[in-house]
């Protein structure tokens, strides 16, 4: 009678119940393709359109890889002014939209100044750690507001300011996007685990090729090919990975695993806006340069 009472209770003990179906959620890869289905048209149209439309939309992404940026440092010796940065940033982009140079050298000269006293009066007796936070403020400027600038400079250059631009994508968006499957698909060899982990020596192989195929199908429909754009087309996704490298180190630096901001994951399975931009900073600065240096442009 022991022997069955002992069996009816498992029997009718909660723990032995049907285990209930776990809600399965989407692979990375799947969250990246989704995401990039609904987010790649918007910015495909306000390219093609230019001006304002590519001005707010690019400022807008920019605006909160920023914020990002800010936040990776919230409550660090290091962290930088949110309050100083988004004004600078929103002026500076202004600034080389309407090509007045004058604009964004008194931004940053004014946004340079109102920084160190914020940070002075915040930290009286640490001097130091006022300079610091200024510094970190001006850093995040120059690493996201120039470049977007760039980009609305080129988007409206004449004649060919949409080529140029598509270049750029495509130098930026062939070494990411190759680089990724070509690492899931071949990669065998890791990087240097203390420089590019889980990254792989093909992936980084099929990264660069997969950039210089449309690159260089984009200037060749258009009769862009010269010494120049092939120099700046060969070293451009070295420029991506190389972009890709410094943010990475900057997470680890501040011990964050991605960058987006809580509660406002606007690009699942990417990360943070500035997970998506790191290359795209860097190559776009090295190909307006590179063009203005070499007389592209």
């Amino acid at each position: 009678m022991m022997s069955i009472g002992l069996l009816m209770s498992s029997v009718s003990s909660p723990d032995s119940s049907p285990p209930q179906p776990t809600e399965r959620t989407p692979s990375n890869l799947t969250q990246r393709l989704i995401t990039s289905a609904v987010v790649l048209p918007f910015v495909l149209i306000a390219t093609w359109l230019g001006g304002i439309p590519f001005m707010v939309l690019s400022g807008a992404m920019a605006l909160v890889g920023l914020i990002e940026f800010y936040l990776l440092a919230s409550g660090r010796y290091s962290q930088g002014s949110v309050i100083i940065g988004v004004p600078m940033f929103i002026a500076i982009v202004l600034a080389f939209y309407l090509q007045q140079d004058a604009l964004w050298l008194g931004a940053l000269i004014a946004g340079a100044v109102a920084a160190l006293i914020l940070e002075t009066v915040r930290h009286p007796n640490d001097f130091r750690r006022s300079l610091i936070q200024t510094g970190m403020t001006l850093f995040g400027v120059f690493y996201l507001a120039f470049p977007t600038g760039f980009l609305s400079a080129t988007r409206g250059l004449p004649e060919y300011g949409l080529v140029w631009l598509l270049w750029i994508f495509a130098l930026t968006w062939g070494t990411d996007t190759m680089a990724y499957i070509g690492g899931r698909l071949w990669g065998k060899r890791k990087l240097p685990p203390t420089l590019y982990p889980k990254k792989t020596v093909e992936g980084a192989i099929v990264g660069i090729f997969g950039a210089w195929t449309p690159a260089l199908i984009i200037l060749g429909l258009n009769g862009l090919i010269s010494p120049a754009t092939l120099l700046i087309t060969a070293i451009a996704p070295f420029v991506a990975i190389a972009g890709d490298l410094i943010e990475s180190y900057m997470k680890r630096w501040f011990g964050a695993k991605d960058s987006h901001i809580r509660g406002l994951d606007i690009l699942p399975g990417h990360g943070g806006v500035l997970d998506r931009v790191d290359s795209l900073v860097f190559v776009t600065t090295f190909v307006y340069f590179g063009m203005r240096l070499l007389s592209v442009i």
